[in-house]
């Protein structure tokens, strides 16, 4: 497996060491392969480790040539000092099974020398595809991001229409901007959809 380092400067949530002391637990116990899984990690020395299969590494520096995720230095103070880190989701990457196939997903933000990019590692019996979710030039001067990445669990209903709900049936996966609104992006028909959720 690669890897990815992202230091930390304060504590993770106490569940965090179940993901240091069981490694693939994430996807055993939600029925994803093993295998196939990126997972994250706590270090001893502070800093989460994102741990990638190497042909995922390799498929998302294909799509997006120099690509690295975004580490917790780029984010803005509020994310920094008050976000959950779970074994699903760090500000930014999240990890599930978005299309229900059984196999593990990965979606991450992260950026280039030119660009930056939202890309989506699809997990399949054939090897990781990666489709580019978002792009954008990166300006002259960055900014620290107040949008970090969240895990959304199935069954969550997002609205009614007509009086039908809009029920999640696959993991999916959120971009929360403030304490009260999160854009969920969830798979149906073939591609990913946007609802809010407060």
């Amino acid at each position: 497996m690669s890897q990815w380092t992202v230091s930390l400067r304060r504590r993770v949530t106490p569940g965090w060491r179940v993901v240091a002391a069981a490694g693939a637990l994430l996807c055993l116990a939600s029925g994803l392969r093993a295998d196939e899984c990126p997972e994250f990690q706590r270090m001893e020395e502070g800093g989460v480790r994102l741990r990638v299969p190497g042909a995922t590494v390799r498929a998302l520096q294909e799509a997006a040539p120099g690509f690295r995720p975004w580490s917790l230095t780029d984010y803005a103070p509020e994310v920094r000092s008050h976000y959950t880190f779970t074994m699903r989701q760090a500000p930014w990457a999240v990890i599930g099974d978005f299309d229900g196939d059984g196999w593990c997903d990965l979606v991450v933000d992260g950026r280039n020398k030119t660009d930056s990019y939202r890309l989506c590692a699809w997990g399949s019996a054939t090897g990781p595809r990666v489709v580019t979710l978002g792009t954008r030039r990166l300006p002259p001067v960055m900014r620290p991001s107040a949008a970090a990445l969240r895990y959304v669990p199935p069954g969550l209903v997002l609205e009614r229409i007509r009086d039908k709900p809009i029920v999640l049936f696959a993991d999916a996966f959120g971009e929360q901007v403030s304490n009260d609104s999160t854009r969920v992006f969830y798979w149906r028909g073939g591609h990913f959809r946007e609802r809010r959720s407060k």
